[in-house]
């Protein structure tokens, strides 16, 4: 599978640095779930029964967001429902779109994730270096805006009470010179330009390229298959990046690329957004909710890590 919006430009540029900018600059203040009324309770219901007739499963504990503001730039909007199953090493994603009283399913899909949204996850990193936008200190402001990537998922554990973060991302970077690289978009060439430096990439189930050419501009890429992503000159700078535009560079690498090997869907379309709405799920790209990280059972455990019978706890 391959998602992202490498030839969406320019819109694919107004997207990614306008979500970027906005939800890099504050940690995550993610409120509560509200308290669950009768409406919720019906819509519920609603939801697991639609999971038995669509899926043939039971699931007594879906996934909902259905926020009214979570709207399209048409003004449209839906429930969206997932459901994480996890069997051995097996993690198949169920989802589906429905009304906003759950009467009526409008998509259904049914996806093998082979990346689960928990755990520690090990990521190589090749950065191309271009001396125009790439300067001397780049290496050391990029770790900054990927510890802040693990800051703001270790803020949203906290704002749950959980005892440690859901993920977490263990980095290891690799600066090489364009002359190294046959492609920065082909995996397959990736890989090959860190073995050459003597890094095996098989122990790194994400393989990243940082790709900040000042003569092409380009967006973000995830293809799955290859547990690969892509970041682009989706900036079109010139100039050295800054603290800031690395930040900006280190969201739409983790918080959005990375997400689609969690099975966020290349519509992107989990929940409506448009013009100057701001997600109240802020600073991820989606609702935590449908990745598995609210606790469903009141027993504080995300539900992406809940075991029957219980397992190790966060």
């Amino acid at each position: 599978m391959q998602t992202g919006g490498l030839m969406r430009l320019p819109f694919a540029f107004v997207v990614l640095l306008t979500l970027s900018s906005a939800l890099l600059a504050q940690v995550p203040s993610i409120p509560q779930p509200p308290p669950r009324d009768s409406r919720s309770k019906s819509i519920e219901a609603a939801v697991k029964a639609a999971y038995r007739r669509e899926f043939g499963q039971t699931i007594e504990h879906p996934a909902i967001y259905n926020n009214p503001q979570a709207l399209n730039c048409r003004g449209e909007g839906h429930l969206t429902t997932t459901a994480y199953l996890r069997t051995g090493m097996t993690t198949t994603l169920l989802t589906m779109y429905m009304s906003r009283d759950g009467t009526t399913v409008t998509h259904r899909a049914q996806l093998q994730v082979i990346l689960p949204s928990a755990g520690t996850i090990r990521v190589l990193v090749v950065i191309v270096r271009y001396p125009e936008t790439v300067a001397a200190g780049a290496l050391a402001l990029w770790e900054d805006a990927q510890k802040q990537i693990n800051a703001d998922h270790a803020a949203f554990a906290r704002s749950r009470g959980y005892n440690a973060p859901i993920v977490v991302f263990d980095n290891t970077n690799l600066i090489i010179e364009p002359a190294q690289i046959d492609d920065p978009h082909n995996p397959a060439s990736v890989r090959a330009a860190a073995n050459r430096r003597g890094v095996s990439t098989v122990d790194y189930p994400i393989i990243m390229a940082i790709d900040i050419n000042p003569q092409s501009s380009a967006g973000g890429l995830s293809i799955t298959s290859e547990r690969s992503v892509y970041v682009g000159n989706y900036g079109s700078w010139k100039t050295p990046l800054s603290a800031q535009q690395w930040k900006w560079v280190a969201a739409t690498a983790y918080h959005h690329e990375v997400a689609h090997h969690w099975g966020w869907p290349g519509t992107h379309d989990w929940a409506g957004s448009c013009g100057g709405y701001k997600p109240e799920y802020a600073p991820f790209i989606a609702p935590p909710v449908l990745f598995g990280w609210e606790d469903l059972r009141g027993d504080h455990v995300p539900e992406i890590l809940n075991r029957t019978p219980p397992g190790p706890r966060p």
